[in-house]
């Protein structure tokens, strides 16, 4: 957060300036609006919902025009809906504000760094849509080097079916037919570059489902795994993403068995039992085991009636009232017959 005052960056949480002691708190509320605003673009642009995404972008650079995210992820919504004109202008005044990003600018123009400059993007901790973000941001700025050259149609096509088509394979396949049959230097480099972005691109998205797969966010893990393999990945990514969906499966089954588990030593309550049978049901990318969910459905049935039997026997011990006792179990006959 810098301070306008005398301009000394200070962390987004202070109320007062390291510098000059000035009184932040009001900046500090608008800062954090605009970061909202820019996390909830972040959220509808993974659901492709680009318009929505971009309204609250320009709400964020509305509130903090200095929000350079804002301004690079903006750029990349704008070409994605295919408007190059505005997002060119979103990348042109990226680096303006913020003098670092003036590398990634560079990089359009020097193909040949791209071995080693992606490399330092897979190592990269921050959010994994940021970075799928970022990289897209690198592959369509030099596409607005090449859309109007006609010369890159190849390229151009690899940009639609990776970005439209949603087939990275198909993107892939034909950049690397453009390697090897033209003989324009600056389209092969291209061609590279787009290549190197679409595998990188790829190896996020699997980063991103195996961080929550580790967390054991397993449903948010079987959409991420179904939608890209939605996206016709290249094959090393489809085996991994299947490879990931039989994880989620077992996974699933072993937090079903648990639920259960705990149900019988009354750690959790059946409502929480039959929610995780629904989780496991209803997976994008995995088709349930059928007799394990009947096994496990009847075992939540005769451990719930266990259980009450068990609750209404305790009831009937401290209070002694038999007709209650009696009616209870009549209940229980007629809803477990």
């Amino acid at each position: 957060m810098l301070c306008p005052f005398c301009r000394t960056m200070n962390r987004d949480e202070r109320d007062t300036c390291y510098n000059c002691q000035k009184d932040l708190s009001m900046l500090r509320l608008i800062v954090n609006k605009a970061k909202l605003h820019f996390n909830n673009a972040l959220e509808l642009a993974e659901r492709d919902r680009f318009d929505e995404a971009i309204v609250e972008l320009n709400n964020a650079l509305d509130l903090d025009h200095s929000h350079v995210d804002s301004q690079v992820v903006l750029g990349t919504l704008y070409a994605k809906t295919g408007d190059l004109e505005k997002a060119q202008s979103c990348w042109q005044e990226a680096p303006a504000v913020d003098p670092r990003l003036q590398k990634a600018h560079d990089y359009l123009g020097k193909a040949e760094m791209a071995s080693s400059s992606l490399p330092i993007l897979r190592r990269q901790r921050r959010t994994i849509l940021f970075l799928v973000v970022l990289a897209a941001f690198f592959f369509t700025g030099a596409a607005v080097l090449f859309f109007h050259q006609p010369r890159h149609e190849m390229i151009a096509e690899a940009w639609n079916l990776a970005y439209t088509a949603h087939d990275y394979s198909g993107a892939l396949a034909l950049l690397e037919k453009t390697t090897r049959t033209s003989e324009d230097e600056i389209t092969v480099r291209l061609a590279n570059v787009a290549r190197e972005i679409l595998l990188t691109e790829q190896e996020m998205l699997t980063q991103g489902i195996h961080q929550n797969l580790d967390q054991d966010n397993l449903v948010r893990a079987d959409e991420l795994t179904q939608d890209l393999l939605d996206r016709n990945p290249a094959p090393v990514y489809e085996k991994e993403a299947l490879a990931i969906q039989g994880r989620v499966r077992e996974r699933m089954r072993e937090q079903i068995t648990d639920a259960l588990e705990n149900l019988i030593a009354r750690r959790t309550d059946a409502n929480q039992v039959t929610l995780t049978l629904e989780s496991y049901r209803h997976l994008r990318g995995v088709s349930p085991d059928e007799p394990f969910l009947l096994e496990s459905q009847n075992a939540l049935t005769s451990v719930t009636r266990t259980l009450r039997v068990q609750d209404a026997i305790r009831d009937y011990e401290q209070r002694g009232d038999r007709w209650t006792f009696l009616d209870t179990l009549i209940d229980l006959r007629e809803e477990y017959p």
